[in-house]
């Protein structure tokens, strides 16, 4: 499941040989010698000030919010090894996390731990890495002029009890909701954070009409 890309280094040995006929032999072989070693402490000094690089390719896909950072990553790290490739996809975090399960991709970048999107067999041969804190928020249309909602009324909105912006301080106006498709590790985080402060929002199945972005 899990994928490296090698790297093997060859070194070349040398090896001097020396006779030992005479005086005069002995001072030519010394001198051959002592110019073997100097060649190969040069050769040692200059392979160790180059920078090692890798080659190969690497196929990712998951989360949309982390897209760009995988991308930025990956064109950072390709600059440095240019023998290697990186294809960065999307497609939410369930996505990649189905798909790097199944191997078909190297690395599924998501926005949840593969536990809580595959099940725990998969889950369990899966490794987590953290890489960043993802920040997100509900946002409202500015013309509405409701500049607040408590975590109930949140909750309220997305379980459908909630359905005209007048019930929470704003026009007589349908609420339409915008969110994430059901493969999406930021919506599976934002039912989560919902029904972590109201404990019965996760008891309810979000059933509202809404457009996916």
């Amino acid at each position: 499941m899990k994928k490296a890309i090698a790297m093997i280094l060859t070194a070349a040995v040398c090896a001097s040989l020396a006779a030992c006929a005479g005086t005069s032999d002995k001072k030519t072989s010394t001198s051959q010698t002592d110019a073997t070693t100097t060649a190969k402490t040069e050769t040692t000094k200059e392979s160790s000030t180059k920078p090692e690089t890798v080659s190969g390719t690497v196929t990712t896909s998951g989360s949309s919010a982390l897209l760009p950072l995988v991308q930025a990553a990956a064109e950072k790290f390709m600059e440095k090894n240019p023998d290697s490739s990186i294809v960065a996809n999307g497609g939410g975090s369930g996505t990649g996390l189905k798909q790097v399960s199944e191997g078909a991709v190297d690395i599924g970048n998501s926005d949840v731990f593969a536990k809580e999107k595959l099940d725990e067999k998969a889950a369990k041969d899966l490794v987590d890495h953290k890489v960043c804190t993802v920040t997100m928020t509900a946002v409202v249309n500015k013309s509405l002029g409701v500049k607040d909602l408590t975590s109930q009324q949140m909750t309220d909105v997305f379980t459908g009890k909630v359905k005209n912006w007048n019930e929470v301080g704003g026009p007589d106006m349908e609420i339409m909701l915008v969110t994430r498709p059901t493969s999406s590790g930021t919506r599976a985080l934002f039912k989560t954070y919902m029904s972590t402060c109201i404990p019965k929002a996760k008891e309810v199945i979000w059933l509202r009409p809404s457009f996916n972005i």
